[in-house]
């Protein structure tokens, strides 16, 4: 069985049909902490672009950095497409950031950064990058979220093995969060939200994963048949828990958190390279 890089997975599909549902996220976020016009940002694990373009239309000096080239060319597009000139995107690994120490007034990632297996080399890469006194600015699925839910139901089906890393959840934990980016941050506040996913019904939605989400493409294409029944059914009774509608159709609620903290001064760190 060929084993895909992370890039390569993250390639799989049209992620667009997805990722836009979660434009309000990058919006909400940027609008927050009040990104001024000239800031310097930085948009970690950027994907389709949705929180760059965010900072973007605030005039704000951004730079998007995602390890998957398809996504990073959709970004580009999107960006020429609202006349958003000046956008420095590049194709790059999240852990090991090609930015020099103290560069950005905020490190922004939605839905990113937080997925990178070695949680304490993320937190210090997001520290390192930012200047003293700037922002880091991440979100994550809640412990408590359909995503969340979704990626527990996978695990039963198909155990993890013994060195998979901690989920992305533990980083909305205040004291994992303290754990994480305490050693370089002043203050950390966590703050919760939610966000919709709108779809014809279930099966659309679930459809809509399956033909366009990279992890899940890779996922299904590794399970039994047997497996793919049951993960499809597990995803649409997940789906049913979380929907809002009450017309047949399905919005499904997204419960997210988000982790603002404020760069400390120096603590010496430099890149390991």
């Amino acid at each position: 069985m060929t084993t895909r890089s992370a890039a390569d997975v993250w390639n799989l599909g049209d992620y667009q049909k997805l990722a836009f549902e979660n434009v309000i996220v990058g919006e909400r976020l940027c609008a927050a902490l009040a990104i001024p016009a000239g800031a310097r940002v930085l948009d970690v694990g950027c994907g389709t672009g949705n929180t760059t373009l965010a900072a973007a239309r605030r005039r704000a000096a951004v730079t998007g950095i995602d390890i998957a080239s398809g996504l990073i060319a959709r970004g580009q597009q999107r960006a020429e497409a609202e006349g958003l000139t000046g956008i420095d995107f590049q194709v790059g690994d999240a852990g090991s950031l090609p930015f020099a120490d103290a560069s950005f007034d905020y490190v922004l990632s939605t839905f990113g950064a937080v997925f990178l297996h070695d949680q304490q080399a993320a937190a210090r890469e997001l520290a390192r990058v930012v200047r003293p006194g700037g922002t880091i600015a991440l979100t994550a699925w809640a412990r408590q979220s359909l995503p969340s839910d979704v990626y527990h139901m996978i695990h039963g089906l198909v155990p993890p093995p013994a060195d998979a890393p901690l989920p992305a959840y533990v980083w909305t934990d205040g004291p994992r969060a303290a754990e994480l980016l305490g050693p370089y941050c002043s203050a950390i506040v966590i703050g919760h939200h939610d966000v919709d996913a709108c779809f014809p019904s279930a099966d659309a939605m679930f459809d809509n994963h399956a033909q366009n989400y990279g992890p899940v493409m890779n996922g299904m294409s590794r399970f039994t048949a047997d497996q793919r029944v049951a993960f499809r059914a597990g995803f649409i009774e997940i789906l049913g828990r979380y929907n809002r509608a009450t017309d047949g159709t399905l919005i499904a609620r997204y419960d997210y958190a988000t982790i603002v903290a404020t760069r400390a001064g120096g603590h010496g760190l430099t890149q390991e390279r």
